[in-house]
């Protein structure tokens, strides 16, 4: 049965993008804050 390690790999890559987004929106936060 391959569900569950499907599931695993769903949530690991919805994660991961999730991270690298909100690392994103940081960074250029920053960018922003840092104009001032």
């Amino acid at each position: 049965n391959r569900m569950p390690q499907v599931l695993w790999v769903l949530a690991v890559g919805s994660i991961w993008t999730f991270v690298r987004r909100m690392i994103f929106i940081w960074k250029e936060f920053r960018k922003l804050e840092g104009r001032d």
